[in-house]
């Protein structure tokens, strides 16, 4: 496992989970309305408050904050049963840029059926360039970009950017984002740079598929990520030639084109 781990408090949550399958027939307002429920909350929120001096409101209510957030997210009246990962948590796009701005690989995830952002490659080429103008400016890793929640990360002369709705978890998108990168970064032998994402864009498409699947992330592990390419190997990848851009492809076909070059010289 990763030393440190990912920074996800992956009890709490589980702990979520828990309550909204603790019953799966039943509306999520039900299950979190369960006294028992509504007494672990207060009690969690009382421990919270006291350990960061935070002054709690005279007239709080743990019943009409937890069913605020519920109908806030229109999510009150779903049952566990009918819900889809969706629903707990998706991803909009995985963005990898290198450092001019240009795509190196992209992946676009639809929020629902019929449901996507950016959905022409133009809509999708003018976000990537002003979010790559935006962050080059900016030492924070996070940042709200066009109404959307964005997570990145730099290295050499390559920009890897995460974009999910701004009310999803940003810790769990962070150890998404981190788990990705640290695949990658073993995969190319930790030299994370433009030319090795060429040279090796077959097992970074391979290790993005294995962290996420259509917008669900599946695993936060770098190592784990980085086995799982090995074990599956490039021969089953199936590289979507809209994901890529054409330069990319140029840039790839140049670089075999030397390696070939300069094997006969040898």
């Amino acid at each position: 496992p990763l030393d440190p781990p990912p920074p996800v408090d992956f009890e709490e949550w589980d702990g979520m989970v828990r309550i909204a399958f603790s019953r799966k027939n039943k509306t999520l307002a039900a299950n979190f309305k369960s006294t028992a429920t509504m007494q672990m909350l207060e009690n969690n929120y009382k421990t919270y408050c006291a350990a960061n001096e935070v002054m709690i409101e005279p007239d709080f209510d743990i019943k009409k904050k937890v069913l605020d957030v519920l109908t806030g997210l229109d999510l009150a009246e779903t049952r566990a049963s009918k819900m889809d990962v969706v629903d707990f948590l998706k991803l909009l796009a995985v963005i990898v840029l290198d450092g001019e701005g240009n795509r190196l690989i992209a992946k676009y995830y639809t929020r629902g059926p019929g449901e996507q952002c950016y959905k022409t490659l133009k809509e999708q080429k003018k976000f990537e360039s002003e979010l790559f103008a935006k962050t080059k400016k900016t030492n924070s890793q996070v940042l709200l970009y066009d109404g959307q929640t964005v997570l990145f990360t730099t290295s050499s002369d390559v920009y890897v950017y995460l974009v999910g709705d701004p009310e999803e978890n940003e810790v769990m998108l962070l150890a998404a984002l981190q788990g990705f990168y640290e695949a990658v970064s073993q995969l190319v032998k930790y030299d994370i740079s433009k030319r090795k994402i060429l040279d090796n864009l077959d097992m970074v498409v391979l290790a993005l598929d294995e962290t996420i699947d259509d917008g669900i992330i599946l695993e936060t592990d770098g190592n784990v990520i980085a086995s799982n390419v090995s074990k599956r190997g490039v021969d089953t990848i199936d590289v979507s030639l809209s994901n890529i851009n054409e330069q990319t492809i140029i840039d790839a076909y140049k670089q075999a084109k030397e390696r070939f070059n300069l094997a006969l010289l040898r």
